[in-house]
């Protein structure tokens, strides 16, 4: 991207500043970027004309091959650093299942559907245990269709420390002391759509992250009626058409539960205020029969730890600049090094961004 064409980007994000929040900003829905009919992942887009700063804090050699090759790696779901990832509207829907289960059980044994020993071999635990099939089902199909992989970021506002001198955190464990890059969030939402218009997604969403309140932003009223959608599954070809399973069908579920479960997170990550990209990529050889749009790449990396890990790198291919606003140095020994380094770098990947250097004291040994 040239310079010409980041100035025009930076003005309309000024303007859009200037604008002022709309008042759709308050439904918390997640941004819609044209999900592929294959799987029904649409959400309602909240109409927002304020473009917030997002930073991606990343390692030295990160920062070179963002730069570099004009995109950004978004990990497996399955692989992030916190072991709860995706799985907190399971434990929320759980209960609400095991309940709606156990009302529609015993009709199903006394019409003969179940055999009514299996009360005898479990007890009144067999709704939970049907209750914990349900949702491997939808784990499951959502492996095997479309995983999620995730790109993560901080929002920090000009207003705060953080958006001068980078969260403590953030450089200790992913940036090793690094460089956080800020990019502007609308932007970012525009050159989503161009990557899910041009690969194979069933969906890209991008939102802020709940750590409290999770009930309230799971809307599990929503989720009324899934229990008994999913017995009607497996139950409607065995005289199941002689109980009332309720008219909404199993798929109709599908969309609010893909739309809230990358967006919950553990409150002991809540400083982090994250803001992500969930990218539902297309499993090779999943392919709708009229999706001309190219696959998606799976690349693979090893962790810390020594474990494989598969990400996909989000804008590659797209030819079109990544939104940078700037580039926040973080607590090295000699900054000011590091600063005519980027720089130079700067130059030869015709970025036009800020510099600043971080004034925390940390040094990463």
């Amino acid at each position: 991207m040239n310079r010409k064409e980041r100035r025009r980007r930076r003005s309309l994000a000024s303007q859009a500043e200037r604008r002022g929040p709309n008042e759709n900003e308050a439904n918390n829905a997640p941004r819609t970027l044209d999900p592929t009919p294959t799987l029904d992942t649409k959400v309602q887009k909240a109409a927002s004309t304020t473009s917030r700063s997002l930073f991606h804090y990343t390692t030295a050699a990160g920062l070179v091959g963002i730069l570099q090759t004009q995109s950004l790696f978004a990990t497996h779901a399955n692989f992030l650093n916190d072991s709860a990832e995706c799985r907190i509207l399971r434990e929320l829907l759980k209960p609400e299942l095991t309940r709606e289960i156990a009302e529609i059980v015993p009709e199903l044994i006394r019409q003969q559907v179940l055999k009514e020993e299996i009360y005898k071999e479990h007890g009144a635990k067999i709704h939970e245990m049907q209750a914990e099939k349900v949702l491997d089902s939808m784990f499951v199909a959502l492996e095997k269709i479309a995983p999620f992989y995730i790109c993560s970021f901080c929002l920090h506002d000009r207003a705060e420390p953080e958006y001068e001198n980078g969260l403590l955190s953030q450089w200790r464990g992913y940036a090793n002391g690094g460089f956080a890059i800020e990019f502007d969030e609308l932007a970012l939402d525009e050159l989503a759509k161009r990557e899910n218009a041009t690969f194979q997604y069933q969906g890209l969403l991008t939102e802020t992250v709940s750590y409290d309140d999770h009930r309230d932003r799971a809307k599990l009223d929503q989720f009324n009626g899934l229990g008994r959608a999913m017995l009607r599954v497996l139950f409607e070809d065995v005289n199941g058409d002689q109980y009332d399973f309720g008219k909404t069908r199993f798929e109709s579920f599908t969309r609010p539960f893909l739309s809230i479960l990358p967006f919950l997170k553990d409150p002991g990550f809540s400083e982090e205020r994250e803001y992500r990209i969930a990218a539902l990529c297309n499993r090779p050889g999943v392919q709708a029969p009229d999706d001309n749009r190219k696959p998606k790449k799976v690349f693979f990396r090893e962790s810390k730890g020594g474990a494989v890990v598969p990400y996909i790198q989000l804008f590659a291919g797209l030819d079109e600049g990544l939104p940078i606003k700037g580039i926040l140095i973080g607590p090295h020994s000699n900054q000011d090094n590091q600063a005519t380094a980027l720089q130079l770098l700067l130059d030869q990947c015709k970025i036009d961004a800020t510099v600043r250097r971080s004034k925390l004291t940390f040094r990463q040994t």
